[in-house]
């Protein structure tokens, strides 16, 4: 019963900070799509339909606009545990759109006769799907979602073109997106793996310091005086008993030699040396 509530409060932290992650790498990711669109809306202007532009770039735009409210949203709301399955799936709508949008250029910015703008496309499409793996993976849903809507509608687009150069294209778009979809759940096991690590460590010394508290608080009770000394005599722990009992507040006595605090005599009322003290010997 007590592993499966670990287990339960293990799972809760890790989805929190999945969809953490996912909202703070938002906003870097957001500026990267503006820009990225604004060049290859002025790369292909030349050579596209200016109103298939437009409404490309006007698409990007409002997707944008969207997850910039989602991130906003978040920062602000700070959810609880109910919440964040909701946030959660908003993040993976908002990364599905994202990936649409990119994926209709393939089909609304593909000059069909000029081979550099077609291959412009391909090099923009694969920039923003790799840089996706280090925003998205956090959420493994999110990721894929935006990788196969990004890049599908390409390698379809270089199929449906019937030659032998589109077949080749194609079939590297396939392949690519394949390599990306695998390098996606590898990061995602990875960052689990390091947030999981870092719950087993935060719960180890969480674990270890209720222990020590537990230990200091009988010693500090205890009706027997008890104080410890370092290997040079020096005292470094004394607990409410023995500080009473050697006529000292606890704090006077750390770090002070033991045999300063307690006074032994010769036979003839001599103080011993410090050297020569039995106690300090047999530590």
């Amino acid at each position: 019963m007590a592993e499966h509530i670990m287990q339960s409060e293990r799972d809760r932290i890790v989805f929190r900070e999945q969809v953490r992650l996912q909202y703070q790498s938002l906003a870097l990711a957001l500026v990267t799509v503006i820009v990225i669109a604004s060049l290859v809306a002025v790369a292909q202007w030349p050579v596209v339909a200016h109103g298939n532009i437009i409404a490309w770039l006007t698409a990007i735009l409002l997707v944008t606009a969207l997850r910039l409210a989602l991130y906003l949203g978040y920062r602000r709301s700070q959810p609880d545990d109910h919440a964040l399955a909701r946030w959660a799936n908003r993040a993976r709508m908002g990364a599905l759109l994202s990936g649409l949008t990119w994926g209709a250029s393939a089909l609304l910015l593909f000059p069909p006769d000029n081979i550099i703008h077609q291959v412009l496309i391909a090099f923009a499409l694969a920039g923003m799907t790799a840089g996706s793996i280090t925003t998205l993976t956090s959420l493994r849903s999110a990721s894929i979602l935006f990788l196969l809507a990004s890049l599908l509608p390409l390698a379809i687009h270089f199929f449906l073109l019937g030659s032998e150069v589109g077949l080749l294209m194609g079939l590297m778009v396939s392949i690519y997106l394949t390599m990306l979809i695998g390098i996606s759940l590898k990061a995602h096991r990875s960052l689990l793996e390091s947030i999981n690590l870092r719950f087993s460590h935060e719960q180890t010394e969480a674990a270890l310091e209720a222990s020590a508290n537990k230990n200091q608080q009988i010693l500090d009770t205890a009706a027997e005086g008890i104080f410890g000394v370092d290997a040079r005599g020096i005292t470094t722990f004394v607990n409410p008993a023995a500080a009473r009992m050697l006529g000292y507040e606890v704090d006077e006595l750390i770090g002070i030699p033991m045999h300063s605090t307690i006074h032994h005599s010769y036979p003839d009322g001599s103080r011993y040396d410090h050297n020569h003290c039995p106690m300090y010997s047999s530590i």
